[in-house]
C-alpha cells in the first residue's frame, strides 16, 4: 500500500466479520500516514468499526447477506464516480 497511498487518498476497507488482520493493518497504515479509511463491516463491526475513520455496517451475522450488500455498495459507488 505504501506504494501507491499518498495523504488524502481514500482507503475503502471491506471485512464481513471486520476482524481480517490484513485488512486491519492497511487501516492501522493508512491512519498513521493520513490517508482516510472507511471501514465497510458486517456482523457487529469488528475491531475495524473502531479503527477506521468512518464506517458502514450491515448489521447481520449472515455473511452470504453481508457480502451482498457489499457488492451493491460497491456497484453505487462506482455508478456515482462514473457520472463525475
Amino acid at each position: 500500500m505504501a506504494a501507491i497511498a499518498d495523504e488524502g487518498d481514500l482507503l475503502v476497507a471491506i471485512s464481513g466479520s471486520g476482524n481480517s488482520s490484513n485488512i486491519l493493518r492497511a487501516v492501522e497504515y493508512a491512519n498513521a500516514n493520513n490517508i482516510d479509511t472507511l471501514g465497510v463491516v458486517g456482523y457487529d463491526g469488528g475491531k475495524l468499526i473502531h479503527q477506521a475513520k468512518h464506517s458502514v455496517l450491515v448489521p447481520t451475522f449472515d455473511m452470504q447477506l453481508c457480502e451482498d450488500v457489499h457488492l451493491m455498495f460497491g456497484h453505487m459507488v462506482m455508478k456515482a464516480l462514473s457520472i463525475l
